[in-house]
Formats: C-alpha cells, structure tokens, sequence
C-alpha cells in the first residue's frame, strides 16, 4: 500500500469459490496491472472497485491510497 507507481489495466480476474466453512460461494475479484517499470502486480479489490476499471486504462497509484486511479 505504500507504494507510487504508474501503469495500466491489463487483465480483470472474477473467481467463484466454495468457502469450506459454509455452503456458500465466494467471490474473488483481482485486477492486473502492469507498470511503466514493466512489472505485474496483482490486487484483490471489492466488486464496486473491480467494475470500475477496464482492460487499458492507464492509471496511477499514490503512496498512501488504497487503490489506482484511473488518469
């Protein structure tokens, strides 16, 4: 979280799976980015979050928040 960096959006990731503590389904959303150094990184967000963003957009992410921003 404490890191600046700029890229973009390069793959979205939805995984459904069982939680083996009930009988209900999860949900996992992952966002892939790739920075201008030209490194991956991974991030789990929210669903709201996950929705918000499109393979290709170009964002940067500040020291201090959470997630990207779209530029």
């Amino acid at each position: 979280m404490g890191s600046f960096w700029k890229g973009k959006l390069v793959d979205k990731e939805h995984l459904e799976y069982e939680d083996d503590d009930s009988s209900y389904t999860k949900d996992l959303y992952t966002l892939h980015f790739e920075t201008d150094e030209g490194k991956t990184l991974k991030m789990n967000v929210p669903k709201s979050i996950f929705e918000q963003y499109n393979i290709g957009e170009k964002v940067k992410k500040k020291v201090g928040v959470m997630y990207p921003e779209k530029k």
